[in-house]
């Protein structure tokens, strides 16, 4: 239980720090289809509206080592849910994947 606050502390604080006036959306829904026609459905576990845009959050548990490659892996992932939101007009400014377990914040190319 520990752990899992102060992971939490963590977190949100690096979102205090980080982001300007921060509006917090858990969950958001995704829905969003590709120029081949395919759709894809998702959550993004973390949308947070901020002064300069929209930063992904994506929260994931990963004891390894090896965090670059690790949150590279997710790039794809994180890439569609920007695109999906750059279709509906709104500015995503970053990318990033949260490491709970380690305390760590990776920051994709956007």
């Amino acid at each position: 239980m520990d752990d899992c606050l102060t992971a939490a502390d963590r977190f949100w604080a690096h979102v205090a720090k980080v982001y300007t006036a921060p509006e917090i959306i858990r969950e958001w829904p995704v829905q969003h289809r590709l120029p081949s026609g395919q759709e894809i459905h998702g959550r993004i576990d973390c949308l947070i509206r901020h002064k300069g845009g929209i930063a992904i959050i994506d929260h994931k548990s990963f004891p390894g080592t090896d965090v670059t490659a690790k949150a590279q892996s997710y790039a794809p992932q994180l890439a569609l849910y920007r695109d999906a939101l750059n279709d509906q007009g709104l500015n995503v400014t970053e990318m990033v994947v949260h490491f709970p377990l380690l305390g760590l914040m990776a920051r994709l190319d956007c």
